[in-house]
């Protein structure tokens, strides 16, 4: 089997999401702080209903940090898995379209781009056709951030052309161009190109 929750589990769950208040807010000054805190901020005047203190302490604490294999099917047709990280599950008010889980994951195939932090949305059909695989531990993901990681790149030396304003002659000579004697080079030790530019626009050398 590959789907990742059966159809009891979804069914159950949503169930009872559904005799829940998505708008009605519970009595903040009852609400653990601990548990209000980790959906929103300290200083967010929000106070959370009865649907989102219920995700918060099922789902959200169960698999927040789990890790898991999503069956993926791309653009082109193509089938493969998607090696993620579940960071939090959250319950959100959507008028438009009713309710639904916002699912935040970490994708280790592109953990790098921060655009794939963010949440997906899951309603009950969604949560359904899940197929995948739970994982014991993530050490094939932390394979997969290792391959990823620029920690195994080398250092190299980049030399940049510079000048040296303090050896700016106060007189110009005939003939002599200034510019040719305050000329100098800068060296940076970095792995790319690039991040050498980078330490070289720190400390505006032109």
């Amino acid at each position: 089997m590959t789907k990742l929750f059966t159809t009891q589990q979804v069914k159950k769950f949503f169930n009872i999401l559904d005799k829940l208040s998505g708008s009605i807010p519970i009595d903040k000054s009852n609400y653990p702080w601990n548990d209000y805190q980790t959906i929103y901020a300290k200083e967010s005047n929000h106070c959370p209903s009865t649907r989102e203190v219920f995700v918060n302490r099922t789902i959200n604490k169960w698999f927040k940090g789990k890790y898991l294999i999503i069956y993926r099917i791309s653009d082109l047709g193509v089938m493969y898995k998607q090696y993620v990280s579940i960071t939090r599950i959250c319950y959100y008010n959507d008028w438009s379209s009713g309710g639904y889980l916002d699912v935040g994951m970490i994708d280790y195939m592109q953990s790098y781009n921060s655009s794939l932090f963010g949440g997906e949305k899951i309603k009950h059909n969604d949560a359904l056709r899940l197929e995948g695989e739970w994982c014991n531990n993530g050490e094939i993901h932390k394979q997969l951030l290792k391959f990823c990681s620029m920690d195994d790149v080398p250092d190299k030396e980049y030399v940049f052309n510079a000048y040296d304003w303090s050896k700016y002659p106060k007189r110009k000579k005939v003939n002599v161009d200034p510019m040719e004697l305050i000329r100098t080079t800068k060296s940076f030790i970095a792995k790319t190109e690039h991040l050498a530019y980078e330490l070289k626009d720190d400390l505006k050398i032109h």
